[in-house]
């Protein structure tokens, strides 16, 4: 979940506050056998750039749909996306 997700938390970063470094990684992850292939992630952190400090929050969930949900928050300010299944052949 992270290798595929964390480029595009790390691409947001970078667009919205220039180039900066993580500092403070703390990482929670939990594995539940009995659901299967579900699987929870946590992760905090603090990016560092020239206008100072912002605090990220990075929660992974993992998902059998093919199509899967993706939302981002900024202050706040909660934005979702969602791709149709039957859209998809449009898209690849």
């Amino acid at each position: 979940m992270v290798v595929d997700a964390a480029p595009h938390l790390l691409s947001m970063l970078q667009a919205l506050l220039g180039p900066g470094q993580l500092q403070d990684i703390d990482t929670e992850f939990q594995h539940l056998p009995d659901l299967g292939a579900h699987a929870h992630g946590l992760i905090s952190l603090d990016y560092m750039h020239d206008k100072g400090e912002t605090g990220v929050t990075f929660k992974l969930s993992r998902c059998l749909e093919t199509s899967k949900p993706a939302g981002y928050a900024i202050n706040g300010a909660f934005v979702e996306r969602h791709l149709e299944p039957s859209k998809l052949h449009d898209i690849i």
